[in-house]
């Protein structure tokens, strides 16, 4: 293996990718629901984190003292059409950008 690709296999491994982050997040809230199906649980944890971004959202918003952003909410429109991690992972490539997803 040539040492850039030694590097560049280094980085992959310690700088998740954001759908990757996004993944694990909704992952994390999946693995918290007892009772129902694996796909009612996903779709559970898809809507708690799009929750979670929204509040974030909206706390930037009120300090910044800003309008909401077309591309953002044509995403959220998005998602609701279609709740899929793809979907969700357009909000957080907006909200990343902005450096407020903490995780």
């Amino acid at each position: 293996m040539t040492r850039d690709a030694s590097q560049a296999s280094d980085l992959n491994q310690t700088d998740p990718t954001l759908t990757d982050r996004v993944r694990a997040h909704v992952a994390k809230h999946t693995a918290s629901g007892t009772g129902t199906s694996k796909a009612q649980r996903e779709a559970q944890s898809l809507q708690t984190v799009y929750r979670e971004m929204r509040g974030l959202y909206r706390s930037y918003r009120r300090e910044a003292r800003t309008a909401a952003v077309p591309e953002l909410r044509s995403a959220v429109h998005a998602f609701r059409r279609s709740q899929s991690l793809t979907s969700l992972v357009q909000i957080a490539t907006f909200l990343d950008d902005r450096k407020l997803l903490a995780w």
